[in-house]
């Protein structure tokens, strides 16, 4: 999988006359690179959205991954995870992802405005606020939001790990939901229906999104057409409204995408 993204970015590059070294491109990918200053990132991707290319690697990496980013996160989903092999994975997926989704071309450029003006700084270190350009006092807002899924590290088998709230907490600890060694979202059926620690499914019980993360991936794409779950789950809904005796989670769900062909 990785290996025919590496070749596709090769191949890429080649078609607008850059050579790209494959094993110089798989060490990227392993060790990543040093981004620099985010208003110098700012600009680099704007140029290379407006076409001015150059042999970055991680730029012919992101464009790799993108164009077989469905079919790759469609093969795997809710597969069976190898934990050694998953972890490795996931951080080469995280990194590929960071290069392949950024920001639109309007909002870089919004935000290159307001660091042109002073408005605005990028700071990896956030303990000193300290002044902005005009001398006024700078307000810091820490954007970070909490990891994907409802673990805040994969689980494993030493124990517990800690969930991000109190909610799932109380869910994992009755077993109305549970979590895959190895990963940090709950797993769910097709049709969004939590699984219990028994294997069975939760009634009434169902998840999208975020908390699903690792079992179902990519949610952070924000690609609505990307996964089929709440489609299912609505569909089963409709059929027990209109009269199913059956609980929900028990109800066959359709195959919307051979549906749609």
């Amino acid at each position: 999988m990785v290996d025919d993204a590496r070749r596709g970015a090769a191949a890429a590059a080649r078609t607008d006359g850059l050579g790209l070294d494959a094993s110089g491109l798989l060490d990227h990918l392993d060790h990543g690179t040093q981004g620099g200053p985010a208003a110098d990132q700012w600009a680099h991707g704007l140029a290379r959205a407006h076409g001015m290319l150059d042999g970055d690697p991680a730029w012919w990496w992101g464009r790799a991954w993108s164009a077989g980013y469905r079919d790759v996160v469609r093969s795997l989903e809710r597969s069976a995870r190898t934990p050694e092999l998953w972890d490795r994975w996931r951080r080469r997926a995280a990194r590929l992802e960071k290069w392949a989704f950024g920001p639109p071309p309007a909002t870089v450029a919004k935000l290159q405005a307001l660091h042109r003006a002073g408005l605005l700084q990028v700071r990896r270190d956030t303990a000193s606020p300290g002044l902005g350009v005009s001398g006024s006092p700078v307000t810091t807002v820490r954007a970070v939001t909490a990891g994907p899924g409802v673990l805040t590290r994969p689980a494993d088998s030493l124990g517990p790990a800690p969930a991000h709230d109190d909610l799932w907490a109380s869910l994992l600890s009755r077993g109305d939901v549970t979590v895959r060694l190895g990963e940090r979202g709950v797993f769910t059926r097709p049709d969004g229906v939590c699984v219990t620690r028994s294997g069975q499914p939760s009634l009434g019980l169902a998840a999208f999104g975020r908390p699903t993360e690792d079992p179902v991936i990519g949610h952070d794409t924000l690609n609505r057409t990307l996964h089929q779950d709440s489609e299912r789950w609505s569909r089963a809904v409709a059929e027990w409204i209109l009269g199913a005796r059956t609980p929900i989670a028990t109800l066959p769900f359709p195959d919307h995408e051979r549906n749609s062909r």
